[in-house]
């Protein structure tokens, strides 16, 4: 039986679009999918020759427990030629972000950050970007496109990360009153979480 030409036209040019509109649908899905998982899942590896261990994926993970992690006590040389450390804010909390110019997850805790500092600036909490294992054309090139709102400084041999055990970027270490470490964490954390961190931290008695 001969086949109706315009019918089997037809047919073929459903079936055609369908499978279109099958491989769009599966790419959009792909695409939303991607978006949704967590900021961190794909944590870049430091490049060969820059130091630095792989970012750690996942939820932020504490670095021992208070008690355990030295005196902040610490100061370093920042972007704009000073010495810079948490001793140089006794009384005020001080929030701390180690991180480096290959770290993807960094950038988006960095985000957080800014948003917190606008939130809590002029209201005891001071906020420093440590640039970990880098050197300073990295960090100052990195700065010049993607500046932060607070003091850079510059920890090249990271000698932070090794003092505190932390293994991974981006790290955050927030300092109560008391000049005491309330809070250190590997991985990327919330505003929210870190707004309950710094809000514990202004409730400890200053020791200044």
């Amino acid at each position: 039986m001969a086949v109706d030409t315009t019918t089997f036209l037809r047919s073929a040019a459903i079936w055609m679009m369908s499978v279109a509109v099958g491989f769009t649908v599966i790419f959009f899905g792909m695409s939303y999918a991607t978006q949704m998982m967590p900021a961190n899942t794909f944590a870049p590896t430091a490049p060969s020759g820059v130091g630095g261990a792989e970012a750690r994926a996942g939820a932020a993970s504490s670095v021992g427990s208070p008690g355990d992690w030295p005196a902040p006590n610490f100061r370093l040389p920042s972007l704009d030629g000073q010495t810079l450390g948490p001793p140089d804010f006794a009384g005020d909390v001080v929030v701390v972000e180690l991180w480096a110019s290959w770290c993807g997850p960094c950038r988006i805790q960095a985000r957080f950050l800014e948003e917190l500092h606008k939130e809590f600036d002029g209201k005891g909490v001071h906020f420093l970007a440590v640039n970990s294992g880098e050197s300073e054309t990295t960090a100052r090139a990195y700065q010049a496109k993607t500046p932060f709102p607070y003091p850079v400084l510059l920890d090249p041999r990271e000698s932070i990360r090794a003092r505190y055990g932390s293994n991974g970027l981006p790290t955050v270490m927030v300092i109560d009153r008391s000049g005491e470490v309330s809070l250190l964490k590997v991985g990327v954390l919330g505003a929210p979480a870190l707004r309950v961190e710094i809000e514990r931290a202004l409730r400890a008695e200053s020791a200044a």
